[in-house]
């Protein structure tokens, strides 16, 4: 009986613009056509979409392939081998599966072969493609675990950056950050990019490294906490052991060990119980 091989798979978030929404995603993975990038073609294939009480997911594989190959034949009758022409020669394959009630995604890490941000860039290729790049966009961002991050920051004697860039959040908010959600929607701002830098040598007044656990949370701290929820990006820069140093929201990504070459319906329900946690302790609802 082989070994199972077991891999680490990402959980990332969904961020739609324009008119794309979750109805529009799902059949822009489930009936989306190839794209080519830099002279490989780019599929989802083997597209799953089950809706039953408990789940709802969209399972897939981003396939990449060459249009033209070549591969070794054996001819056993004269103990020989010769290359023969193939056409799609396929060359790797990412299992990964989307979540609707959550944005979320969950996908392999398969090294050397289909690197994170190509799997994030053909995704939003063939899913923005459908739509002809019609008043539509898409962007994946790994959440991140809040403990790590926010123990790092506390080490920091001195704040003195803080660099943010987010999405408005759809579906899930956090009360903890609902007022930037809210601010997001009363501007009509799809996206939000916050730079701070303090002044002097006593840093930013900040709650980030728990120096001012007293004051409100700002809109840079609520920012820093939305990204690492998965809508968006930021950085912090301290001051550790009197040497600069700078953290990223991107860090300390969320991942979870499942076989390589999963079943569909187990890989989702994995994938719901990780996102119901994450909802749960960072108090994250509809």
């Amino acid at each position: 009986m082989s070994k199972i091989k077991v891999g680490t798979y990402f959980l990332g978030r969904v961020v739609k613009y324009g008119v794309l929404d979750n109805e529009k995603l799902v059949e822009a993975i489930t009936k989306g056509s190839k794209v080519s990038s830099r002279s490989y073609n780019w599929l989802i294939t083997n597209v799953k979409h089950v809706k039953k009480t408990n789940i709802e997911y969209v399972f897939g594989n981003l396939s990449k392939y060459t249009p033209e190959g070549e591969t070794v034949i054996v001819d056993e009758g004269t103990r020989r081998t010769h290359d023969d022409h193939t056409e799609n020669l396929a060359l790797a394959s990412v299992p990964f599966v989307y979540l609707p009630k959550y944005s979320g995604i969950c996908y392999l890490r398969l090294w050397n072969q289909i690197d994170i941000n190509s799997f994030k860039g053909r995704v939003g290729d063939i899913i923005e493609n459908y739509f002809s790049n019609f008043f539509v966009g898409v962007e994946i961002n790994d959440i991140s675990e809040n403990y790590a991050f926010l123990k790092k920051a506390k080490k920091f004697s001195t704040i003195n950056k803080i660099d943010c860039s987010i999405q408005q959040p759809n579906p899930l908010y956090g009360d903890i950050w609902k007022h930037l959600k809210e601010y997001l929607i009363s501007r009509n701002s799809k996206e939000l990019s916050i730079s701070e830098e303090s002044k002097d040598q006593y840093g930013i007044v900040t709650n980030l490294n728990g120096g001012h656990s007293d004051i409100e949370l700002s809109l840079t701290d609520a920012a820093i906490r939305m990204a690492l929820a998965g809508y968006g990006k930021g950085s912090v820069t301290g001051i550790l052991d009197g040497v600069p140093e700078t953290i990223k929201t991107k860090d300390d990504v969320i991942k979870i060990k499942f076989p390589k070459e999963p079943d569909p319906e187990e890989l989702a329900l994995e994938a719901q119980k990780n996102f119901m946690r994450i909802n749960k302790v960072r108090g994250l609802k509809h």
